[in-house]
């Protein structure tokens, strides 16, 4: 998971936190494990992320149990936001169908019930820490292939800069790559 991460001199730092999820027979609940404790938008997005994976996997959620367990690294005061929705689903997708995911692949993402993936905020940020920890793909919602590096936060930018050039500007051998739905990322991360 890529997150964003508010630093003691008002300035923001973008992260990258571990989830995981174990599944097993069960009635439909979903459970969420982690340290600093989870606001609403996080739970909610971690039910999307069931309800998307099962979807694709042709499998009756409600007749499983989910348990995300998400390690953040030291200094994270909070974890909520429904950033995280690409990487949960694909973490519940993993989950079910046993198979591994490529760790060379990071990814951000909102996602709702339906497997849209939509914008989510600080994608510049994000990307930076995701090729600081190894990305060699990056995985974001189409329309933020665009980002701005003044602005880190901003979700919708005008006149910024191609976020794969950016990069790879910076020294880092990295694809960039924008998508609408969970279908279109399933293939980068198990490649």
């Amino acid at each position: 998971m890529l997150a964003v991460s508010d630093e003691d001199n008002g300035t923001y730092k973008g992260t990258v936190s571990s989830v995981i999820v174990y599944t097993q027979l069960g009635t439909g609940h979903v459970f969420v494990e982690t340290e600093p404790l989870t606001g609403v938008d996080f739970q909610t997005t971690a039910r999307y992320a069931v309800e998307v994976a099962a979807e694709r996997t042709q499998i009756n959620k409600n007749q499983r149990d989910f348990e995300f367990v998400v390690k953040v690294p030291q200094g994270v005061t909070e974890v909520d936001g429904p950033s995280a929705g690409l990487p949960m689903a694909i973490a519940a997708y993993s989950a079910l169908t046993k198979q591994k995911t490529n760790s060379s692949v990071y990814g951000t993402g909102a996602i709702d019930g339906n497997g849209t993936v939509s914008s989510v905020s600080g994608i510049y940020l994000k990307a930076q820490a995701a090729v600081r920890a190894g990305a060699r793909v990056i995985i974001v919602p189409s329309g933020q292939t665009i980002v701005s590096t003044t602005s880190p936060l901003a979700t919708n930018v005008v006149g910024g800069v191609n976020l794969q050039a950016q990069l790879q500007k910076e020294g880092y051998n990295v694809t960039v790559i924008g998508v609408k739905r969970i279908d279109d990322a399933l293939p980068y991360y198990f490649s």
